[in-house]
């Protein structure tokens, strides 16, 4: 993720991460999935080997899952949910409200979906039955410990300035009381009305997913052989996944604030030449994988880019099964 970014310092911290693999459940595609894209957008769902830690900041209490047949223990009792074939484990559990957006890196020789283990459409109901059971308890346990404890939301904390938008002002600066003036047209001319608007941003986010900054968004290889690339007794707690996510994001937002810094320093040469800063600043953000040339890994953790390892070892969802499918359908 940090590869193309031309900072050394980011390479460096990258490298240094130690990552895992992990389980996941594929629970929904976040955009069509147009051939020959170096990645696609997913939601996922870690799927963890033990019931859920109490964490009264967020309301989850450690009854608010649903275990993964052969697992049959919870607290309350619960059902589990059954996979097609018999999910290879058996200390697993579905989280309630636990999911995040990640990039899955194509493969040239494609998805064999066969070998994944999918969620019957009757089994993902009642999750979804169990995990409805437990919003409002969420809701609820938050409160009363937010009213205990006195919290208060914490306070914004400010962004680092577009770097774009700072060169943009850069180079029109100059033409501002001309711009000024013509502005004034016709308000048909310069605003669509508010209902289009929302439709166009409907459909583009169906088209393109939702408006993300995709660079930050985790890049992971997945594989869909659970018991071939991961063992048991090797699965690890999914908040280690948020923890690797993060320190990777605190990275690339460093490195975006030092390219910000290098186009805002005080010196000639760089202020009279916005368009190389901008290209500095596309090295950063803008770091794809390439999609010809031999198969690398997403993110390649250990060796910088050794893979980020998320092994990724999903649980599909048979409704959704023919996507999971589609996305690596073409040359990737």
């Amino acid at each position: 993720m940090v590869e193309g970014a031309n900072d050394s310092e980011a390479l460096s911290a990258a490298e240094v991460m130690q990552t895992k693999a992990y389980l996941v459940y594929l629970q929904m595609e976040l955009e069509i999935p147009f051939p020959d894209k170096p990645w696609y957008r997913y939601r996922v769902s870690p799927i963890a080997p033990s019931l859920r830690a109490e964490d009264k900041d967020r309301g989850y209490a450690p009854d608010m899952c649903v275990p993964i047949f052969p697992n049959t223990s919870h607290p309350l009792g619960r059902t589990p949910v059954r996979t097609d074939p018999v999910f290879p484990y058996n200390n697993c559990y579905h989280w309630a409200e636990f999911k995040t957006d990640i990039r899955v890196r194509a493969r040239p020789e494609k998805f064999d979906e066969r070998r994944g283990t999918l969620l019957p459409s009757t089994e993902y109901i009642k999750m979804d039955d169990y995990v409805g059971e437990d919003i409002p308890r969420m809701d609820e346990l938050q409160r009363q410990h937010r009213a205990a404890t006195g919290w208060q939301f914490p306070a914004v904390q400010p962004r680092v300035p577009s770097l774009e938008g700072s060169l943009h002002r850069h180079q029109t600066s100059a033409s501002a009381s001309t711009s000024s003036v013509n502005s004034g047209s016709s308000y048909a001319d310069s605003s669509l009305s508010e209902e289009s608007e929302d439709s166009v941003d409907v459909l583009a986010e169906v088209f393109a997913g939702p408006n993300q900054d995709v660079d930050a968004l985790p890049l992971v290889d997945l594989w869909l052989e659970l018991a071939e690339n991961l063992k048991q007794e090797d699965i690890p707690n999914p908040l280690e996944f948020f923890e690797e996510c993060d320190a990777i994001k605190s990275i690339i937002q460093a490195a975006r604030e030092r390219a910000y810094a290098v186009v805002n320093a005080p010196h000639q040469g760089m202020t009279s030449k916005p368009e190389a800063a901008l290209a500095q600043l596309r090295e950063v953000e803008s770091a794809e994988v390439d999609t010809k040339g031999p198969t690398r890994s997403l993110l390649r953790m250990p060796k910088l880019p050794r893979k980020w390892s998320l092994c990724l070892k999903s649980l599909t969802n048979r409704v959704r099964r023919s996507r999971v499918v589609r996305a690596p359908s073409a040359p990737e």
